[in-house]
């Protein structure tokens, strides 16, 4: 079974980040920051780090998660079973002392 994360980043007005979904030979699409939960990461270890790279350069001040959903994706035949967690994550305001995302 593959084991995926998808990261909603909420800005502190509430707006959500998407990333572009350049897949080849497909036009693009805009969707949630997603990652592969490797064998040594628990899916909020994961979480954090598709975070990280969603924002790339760009400090991560702070947000804890708000949220957390467990979910069956549906299987597309000849394909592996997909178990996916969903975390929410706000952005920490300017001037509101940062969080650690451990």
């Amino acid at each position: 079974m593959r084991r995926v994360v998808f990261v909603a980043v909420l800005s502190p007005g509430g707006r959500l980040a998407l990333v572009a979904d350049d897949l080849p030979g497909t036009l693009p699409r805009w969707v949630l920051p997603l990652g592969s939960v490797r064998a040594t990461e628990t899916y909020r270890e994961a979480a954090v780090r598709v975070l990280r790279n969603a924002v790339g350069a760009m400090p991560v001040r702070g947000g804890g998660v708000e949220g957390c959903r467990w979910a069956q994706v549906p299987t597309p035949v000849g394909r592996s079973r997909r178990e996916a967690h969903v975390f929410i994550f706000r952005l920490a305001a300017a001037g509101d002392p940062p969080e650690l995302l451990s």
